[in-house]
Formats: structure tokens, sequence, C-alpha cells
């Protein structure tokens, strides 16, 4: 049998069982919403329910390790392909080959030490609900293990695409460079010289830098260099232990629970019709003014930002209903693709945003405040935008032709207001009830959902089909995101371990430079980041080390958090990569060029 249809054959069997406990995440997710809301209505009721916070958990490590094959059949970890774009194609194998053999080994190690972990854990229990936790960790090692099939499979596909009479020369070649990066830890061992803790960490960033813009995976990136740091510095022993307890631990977190939620409130969102009522509503309201329809889609971007929080879901939904209006109406290419795609970027800067809980969570700072902090520059920022797009129409009148031809009335506006009033609802309910302390984040997030849910029926635009997308949508997502989460695990393991992230903070501190000096030297990393990676990958990766330089600055990282946002929403539309420009280029077609 050939490696390609050993292959095939092997996700002939394996997909539909991945399939199978995708849904189960799926459900989990639907049950994680509804005991958060049960929580908090009887809360609000003075009726207590004991234990719901323990079935919530519960259900995360589910929806993530149910989900995380899932995402590994549809391709989804994310990869920065910045550099192996450009190899060719026999290349670009080989560091597929490298990605797969990397990830299968993070993967069997944690199916492995997760297993042993449950075992150890037979005769432990939930406090309130005595819920055996040993069914939770085992739901790490059935993920883990799904997942190593599926890299099999994968690692067989990509051996089958090396052409035959290249296999002499790039399949040794591979291996060499298998084996010199997992033997790491035995040849560093035989180094004449011995290497302080700082330098280990340095050279485990260094590594872990090189991984990434190798092709590897972030996840797998991550948690590789870390394990390897670990070892190094420590032993194998507490390496492996490390792997059975930190997945289940980071995914079995409370405040990570807000991640899928607010997740799902945006999907639910998309496929309630709201972007359109929004743009709707946006365009009437501009109407009159030239290149008053570019401004209302800045401003229908904005306002579905404070439903959806994230980039990507904003192009793609702002873009379907905004590009071919714009086409419409004669506006120039450039014009309608760099609006929608500058104004989607205000989906991470106005609350609820899943950069703010990302940040939140890794920088240790309140939710709330961070959302409460992002909603004045959110709405500044839109009213740049807004501007500049008018200005440069009245300098340039021809640019934007017969847009405006037909007036709108102001009863008209007023009517097309109706479209607004349940994002107004929901986004008051979610912010309002964490600046007014009546919901944690978590519970706003279930809260949004739930209204989001709610909101789609009403308007009788909620089907089973995108329903199930939605959750499916969110299930993936979670499954793509806390893995790497799991990988900063590892990492900040391997810092931790060698005092890195203190020592480079004191000695700035100790040069006496302007902090405004350094302060802007880090927002330059951000755009670069913001150039190169996608926004959540680039915090996973800076935050842990900036975050205690700029601490011992004296900067308040609730305004640091806010600027960081910022300079990676320039990122986010910037050379090279400018992954916000790549999804409008998609969706408008081949006449549109990145040039």
């Amino acid at each position: 049998m050939s490696l390609d249809k050993a292959s095939h054959k092997i996700h002939k069997i394996v997909d539909p069982v991945i399939k199978w406990t995708c849904n189960l995440g799926m459900y989990a997710l639907v049950v994680m919403v509804v005991a958060v809301v049960a929580d908090v209505v009887m809360r609000l009721l003075s009726i207590g329910i004991p234990g719901l916070n323990e079935v919530q958990i519960f259900m995360m490590v589910a929806v993530t390790f149910l989900s995380i094959a899932y995402v590994g059949v549809k391709k989804g970890h994310i990869r920065v392909e910045l550099l192996t774009a450009k190899l060719s194609r026999p290349h670009q194998t080989v560091t597929s080959i490298i990605n797969d053999l990397l990830g299968l080994v993070v993967m069997v190690i944690i199916a492995w030490r997760s297993a042993i972990y449950a075992m150890k854990c037979l005769s432990q229990h939930t406090a309130l609900l005595r819920l055996p936790i040993t069914g939770a960790i085992f739901l790490v090692t059935i993920g883990s293990v799904l997942l190593s099939i599926v890299i099999v499979a994968d690692l067989l596909q990509d051996l089958s695409e090396v052409p035959k009479d290249r296999r002499r020369s790039l399949l040794p070649l591979t291996a060499i460079i298998a084996v010199i990066i997992f033997t790491i830890p035995i040849w560093l061992h035989w180094l004449p010289w011995t290497i302080n803790p700082l330098a280990v960490g340095l050279l485990g960033l260094v590594f872990m830098l090189a991984l990434i813009f190798a092709g590897v995976s972030i996840a797998y990136a991550l948690a590789f260099a870390g394990f390897i740091g670990v070892i190094f510095l420590s032993s194998w022993t507490a390496a492996l232990s490390l792997s059975g307890i930190l997945p289940y631990r980071t995914t079995a977190n409370y405040f990570y629970i807000v991640i899928p939620l607010f997740v799902l409130m945006g999907s639910l969102c998309g496929s309630s019709g709201i972007s359109a009522r929004l743009f709707n509503t946006a365009d009437k309201w501009m109407s009159g003014f030239p290149g008053g329809l570019a401004m209302g889609t800045v401003g229908a971007c904005a306002a579905f930002g404070a439903v959806c929080g994230d980039t990507l879901a904003a192009v793609g939904t702002m873009g379907k209903v905004a590009l071919p209006e714009m086409k419409k109406y004669n506006y120039p290419d450039f014009l309608s693709t760099s609006t929608v795609a500058a104004g989607a970027t205000l989906g991470i800067m106005i609350p609820p945003s899943i950069v703010f809980i990302f940040y939140a969570i890794i920088a240790e700072q309140s939710i709330g405040k961070l959302f409460i902090a992002g909603i004045f520059p959110g709405i500044l920022i839109a009213l740049l935008m807004m501007a500049a797009i008018y200005v440069q129409a009245k300098r340039n009148p021809a640019l934007i032709a017969a847009s405006q031809a037909s007036q709108v009335t102001f009863r008209e506006k007023l009517a097309s207001l109706n479209g607004t009033l349940e994002v107004i609802l929901l986004f008051a309910l979610v912010i309002g009830g964490i600046y007014g302390g009546i919901f944690s984040p978590v519970e706003a997030g279930a809260i949004g959902a739930a209204g989001s849910f709610v909101i789609g029926m009403a308007r009788r635009m909620i089907t089973r089909q995108n329903f199930t997308e939605a959750l499916l949508d969110a299930a993936r997502i979670c499954g793509m995101l806390l893995p790497m989460l799991i990988g900063v695990g590892f990492m900040g393991a391997l810092l931790a371990q060698s005092h890195l992230p203190i020592i480079l903070g004191n000695y700035i501190v100790a040069l006496g430079v302007s902090r405004w000096l350094i302060f802007a030297f880090i927002v330059v990393i951000y755009i670069i980041l913001g150039c190169i990676m996608n926004i959540i990958p680039a915090i996973l990766l800076s935050l842990p080390i900036f975050m205690p330089t700029v601490l011992a600055l004296g900067f308040d990282p609730i305004w640091f958090g806010v600027i960081m946002v910022l300079m990676v929403m320039i990122g986010q539309i910037t050379p090279p990569v400018g992954i916000a420009c790549f999804v409008v280029k998609s969706m408008a077609g081949e006449d549109v060029q990145l040039s």
C-alpha cells in the first residue's frame, strides 16, 4: 500500500470518530452556556445551585479536547508561513514533515503523561458535586490520541509528496534535522562549558522563534521549546510531569471559559443577520456625506465589533455585506477593500474583545476594566477613519461618482434604527452588567451568547444549520486557541526557571534610559509582530517577556493593554502579511490586487 493510500485510509477510519467527538464538544458548549446562565438567574433570585462552576470547568475541558483533533483535520492550527511560502514545493514538504514530527512527539507525550496523571487522580473528586476528576483528564488523553492519529496520516501524506528523484537527498536531510532537534537536551549537556539559566532562557526563545518561522505550528513550537528548556534546567522527570498536568490545569480554568462564550456570541450575531441591519442603518445615516457609504461601512464595522470582538470575523461578515454595495455605487476597489479591512480591525478594540480577554489572562488584569478602557479609543479611531474618508472624498469628488445620488429622508433614517436596537441592548447588557458589577466577564459572555440566540430566534434568522455552524465555529476556535495557551504554559515554565523576564526588566530599568524610549521600542516590536502574524499569537509570544519590564517602568497595565492592541491593529493591515488585507482580497475576487 502506498503512503498516500495509507493516509487516506486512516482519515477514512478516524474522521467520522473525530466529527462525532467534535459534536460532543459542541453539546458541551451548549451545556456550558446553560449552566452559566442558570447560575446567574438563580443568583439574582437568591437561589443557590451548588457546583455549577464545576460543571462549567469540566465542559471547558471537553470543548477544547473534543474539538482539537477536528482542528487538526481542518489544518486549523495557526502557523507563520511568511518564510516557508517562498520555498520550493519540495522544501515546503520538508518543513511540513518536521512540523508533523514535532507535533506528533508533543501530542504523544501529552497523551501518555495525561493518562498516567488521570490514573493517579482516580480517588479525587470535585468538592461539591463529587465529579471524578479522572474523567475530565481522560478527555485530554482522548483528544491528544485522536490528534496524534491525524498527524500520523498527515505525515504519511507529506512523505508521499516527496518526489521520487528527490527522496535520496530530502529524506536524509529531514531525518538529520529531526535528530538534531530531538536530541538537543543530550548534546547540550555534552558541551564543555556551563550554560547559565538566563542563557538557556534566551536560547529557548530563539529556538522557539526559529521553529515558528520555519513553519511549525505555534502551539507545537511553544510546547516543544518549553519542554526542552525544562529538561535542561530541571530534569526529564520534571518535564514529563509538566506534560501530564499542564494541559488539564490550563483548560480546567474558570476564567478561560470566557473565550468560547464570547466567540459563540459573535458567531451567533453573524448568523442572526445583525451585520446586514447595522450596515443598512449606518449607510442611511451617512447618506448625503461625500463617501458616505464607506463611512457607513466603518460605522457598521465599529458597531459589529461591539458584539463580535474579532478582526477576521468582522472582515468576513461585513465584507459580504459592504463590498457588493460599494461596487454597485462605483466605489474604486482600493477604497472599498481598504475601508472594510481597516474598519474590521475595530473589532479587537471595541469590547467585548477576544484580544483584551487574552491580554487580561496573560497579564493577570481585570477583563472588565480593559473592556471599559477600549470603548472611547475604539469610537475615536472609528470617527478618525470616517473623517479621513470624508476628506479624501471632498478633495477628489470624482473618486466616488454616483454613490450618494439617492437621498434618504429623516424618517427613513429613524426607521433604520430599528435594526440596531438589539445591538444596543446586547452591548448595554454585557458591558453594563460587567461595569455595574452584576455579571462577571464569564457570566456576561454566557448572557451575551444567550441574548444573541434569542435575538436570532426573534428575527427568525437562526436556523438549525447556522446554529450548528456557530457552535462548530466556537468549538473550532477554542480547539485552536487553547493549545497555544498550553504551549505558553510550557514556555512560562522555562522563563520562570531561567528568570529571564525579571532579569531583563531589572536590567532595562537599571540602564537609566528614558522609559518613553523603551516604550517606543516595544511599540515598534508590536507593530512588526502584527505585520507578520495573527494578533493572538503575537500577544502570547511577547507579553510574558515584556510585561515585567512594563510594570517595572511604572506604566499602567490597563493603559498599556489598549496601546498594545492599537499597535497590533495597525499591523493587521500593514505589509508584508496584513492578514486582514488577505481576507478582503479573497472575498473581493481576482480583479482586486494586493499591491
